[in-house]
């Protein structure tokens, strides 16, 4: 008992209490809970997985034109196997004389590079990655033993935009559709409105106003003749009784 008490009380004082508002939270309410829903369970997660998937084979290539630079200790033999990497594979890699690798390095993961850094992490090589301007992509720079690499990886190798640009379409699609079911829902809902008007006016002695008709849904329109034959007869019973009276 106590519970249906606090759930009654709580309906009372959170929900709104006008038709209107409540047809709008009743259409707007299931949009908003399957969006979020399918953003969380559903985008994210097959945006990480995409995203995963295409930073395990840029680092796979990057590990394949390693591998094939050690195993080919001639210049001439080691420029033909970097230009077929670089045609194949669509990164721009180049090896230099080894360095020493900094003594800070913070590789810090944003949105874009989120998939990207903890695959290249599980190399076991230090490496420092920067952005690269005009949104090109980004450098990354691998201090091996025998030998300094560069790579240079554009975006679209790692990140996937069209999961983004989908989830933004659905968003606005959905925002844009219920826009307009909420006009259309608002334009069924004011012939309602309008006779509870005028039922409140002429209950209270009021007259109503003179543009109220009959309009909207067949039900409304049935409900809005109805009440103004009842008055009509009320009006009509009012006027005997007062013309009995004074006779």
């Amino acid at each position: 008992m106590a519970l249906k008490d606090f759930i009654r009380s709580a309906r009372l004082r959170f929900l709104p209490r006008g038709l209107l508002a409540r047809a709008m939270l009743i259409l707007v309410l299931p949009v908003v809970l399957l969006q979020t829903v399918s953003g969380i369970l559903f985008y994210d997660n097959h945006w990480q997985s995409v995203s995963r998937r295409l930073a395990l084979g840029v680092v796979s290539d990057i590990r394949g034109a390693m591998a094939l630079y050690e195993s080919f200790p001639f210049p001439t033999d080691r420029e033909t196997v970097l230009r077929i990497v670089r045609s194949t594979a669509g990164v721009d890699i180049r090896f230099f004389e080894p360095r020493d690798v900094p003594e800070k390095i913070k590789n810090r993961p944003n949105a874009r590079t989120a998939e990207l850094v903890p695959v290249l992490n599980d190399m076991g090589i230090p490496y420092v990655l920067r952005h690269l301007p005009e949104e090109r992509g980004v450098l990354v720079t691998f201090y091996a033993p025998d030998y300094t690499a560069e790579v240079s990886i554009p975006y679209k190798k790692f990140f996937s935009t069209t999961t983004y640009v989908f989830v933004w379409w659905a968003l606005f699609s959905s925002l844009l559709f219920t826009g307009i079911a909420m006009l259309f829902l608002r334009n069924q809902i004011r012939p309602v409105l309008r006779l509870a008007e005028a039922a409140k006016s002429f209950g209270t002695g009021r007259d109503i106003d003179k543009k109220f008709k009959p309009e909207g849904a067949t039900e409304v329109r049935q409900a809005a003749i109805s009440f103004l034959q009842m008055r009509e007869r009320i009006r009509r019973h009012i006027e005997e009784r007062t013309r009995m009276l004074a006779g």
